[in-house]
């Protein structure tokens, strides 16, 4: 049974108990001044009501399936389904006064008059049972398209962030070929080991983690290795930095959110002496995770992004556009000079303790 109709029966019963109650308290004035086998006589009389009810409005059920569902216009659902209720409430009240008959030898003969009266009496309580249920399909339908709507923007988010983390892959694979083809021709076991770092780091990116967040433990594991590749080609001239705390490298980021910020470091980076210095930070700053990239340099090519290449504007588009999909309104990204250094800082506010996405969707 579908979740659907476990709930019309549930509130179909209660609906009809309901009733039942309501009709029999109503009464009750009259009661007191009766006897109490007339009183139990009445009970049954009123169970008897209730329980003809209750059936009479499951037929009325599968009428109010075939109206809705029809392309009939609202106005005349509602002329169709009253002229039912009128219908079905006057056989109600001459199934009950048929059934009812023996508790009450007294009762004079039938007048044909009385049952357009009863009809409409009666085809009240069906209307209003239609009306219910008229009500509560609509909040299911509004339900449901609510849910399809969330789904529908859930995959949409998805699919964008697959996109992206292919547009950004080969972004990378297309620096690090360049950076291997150059060193190629000076010095073969240079480039031998930068084969075997390559190697290693695109182990990690085909099958490190494949969700849309990742450990920051994970993205440092991956960096490492791209670090690792880049110090073969600058030896020397390359001076990192790593400090990460513990709690920081648990909470979860964008997965290669780093990629495209370490790779920007090094290559728009300014030596300070005879070394290019490139430093990594992470740690948990109240409610929030911050990781800072930072490369001695100025900012003097990204400030102009029509200047700036192609592949760091779509580097840091992504970073930003990640951010923003995973963590709406809860995330900043900066990029900034100071004393000589430029800070790549973003941070994720935290909620609970963690930056797990459904904490980061609020």
């Amino acid at each position: 049974m579908t979740e659907s109709r476990r709930l019309f029966w549930k509130l179909h019963t209660a609906g009809w108990l309901g009733y039942g109650v309501v009709t029999y308290a109503t009464f009750a004035p009259v009661l007191a001044g009766m006897s109490a086998e007339q009183r139990e006589t009445m009970a049954v009389y009123k169970a008897m009501r209730m329980a003809l009810g209750f059936i009479l409005s499951l037929g009325l059920h599968r009428i109010c399936q075939r109206v809705r569902t029809s392309r009939t216009p609202l106005w005349g659902q509602v002329l169709f389904l009253l002229l039912a209720c009128w219908v079905f409430g006057t056989a109600w009240g001459l199934l009950l006064r048929g059934a009812s008959t023996p508790f009450f030898p007294d009762r004079t003969t039938l007048n044909w008059a009385w049952v357009p009266r009863v009809g409409q009496n009666l085809g009240w309580v069906l209307a209003l049972w239609c009306g219910a249920y008229y009500a509560v399909k609509s909040w299911q339908e509004r339900q449901a398209e609510e849910r399809a709507h969330i789904e529908a923007r859930a995959l949409a988010n998805e699919a964008r962030l697959q996109a992206l983390q292919y547009q950004l892959n080969p972004h990378f694979l297309f620096n690090a070929l360049n950076s291997l083809r150059a060193v190629i021709s000076e010095d073969t076991e240079r480039a031998q080991a930068m084969v075997t770092q390559l190697a290693e780091l695109l182990r990690h990116t085909l099958t490190g983690p494949q969700q849309s967040l990742a450990s920051l433990e994970q993205e440092l594991e991956g960096i490492q290795n791209y670090l690792a590749l880049e110090k073969v080609r600058f030896e020397e001239r390359l001076q990192v930095a790593v400090s990460v705390s513990a709690e920081a490298s648990r909470a979860l980021v964008p997965a290669l959110i780093l990629q495209p910020l370490v790779e920007n470091a090094l290559k728009h980076g300014k030596r300070l002496g005879t070394a290019l210095q490139v430093s990594i930070r992470a740690e948990m700053e109240e409610d929030a995770l911050c990781v800072e990239v930072a490369n001695t340099g100025t900012l003097k090519q990204a400030k102009d992004t029509e200047e700036a290449p192609p592949s760091t504007r779509i580097g840091l588009r992504n970073v930003k556009e990640r951010l923003e999909v995973l963590f709406p309104g809860r995330n900043t990204f900066v990029l900034e000079e100071r004393d000589g250094w430029v800070h790549a800082t973003l941070r994720l506010k935290v909620h609970d303790g963690t930056t797990a996405l459904s904490a980061a969707r609020g």
